[in-house]
């Protein structure tokens, strides 16, 4: 296996490429991972309608409108923590990895 410069990819620099992937999708699945019980927030009533109960078409676009103001005030900071973590676990792999491929490429230069 060559590199974009066509220098020869060595067996330690395909390994740590391998593994950064392999942790790049550990953690995009971790992610992902979707609790098994997920909270009811509403129950629909059978037979229910706004109208007959006399409550305004405005009230309850004002209603919903709210309830989706205060759950994505929950919700949006939740998940920028969730991608935070993952994009600053993944920026110190590829970190670690580039810097010890570097070192690697460069050793054989550096022995006389």
């Amino acid at each position: 296996m060559t590199s974009p410069g066509n220098a020869p990819v060595s067996d330690v620099a395909r390994n740590e490429r391998n593994a950064l992937i392999r942790r790049v999708d550990e953690l995009a699945q971790r992610q992902q991972q979707v609790p098994d019980e997920v909270p009811l927030l509403t129950e629909v009533v059978e037979g229910f309608s706004p109208a007959q109960a006399g409550i305004p078409a405005e009230e309850l676009e004002a209603i919903a409108k709210k309830l989706e103001e205060m759950v994505l005030a929950e919700v949006v900071p939740a998940v920028d923590r969730i991608f935070e973590s993952a994009h600053a676990e993944l920026k110190d792999e590829v970190a670690t990895s580039i810097h010890r491929a570097v070192r690697e490429a460069l050793a054989p230069l550096a022995k006389p």
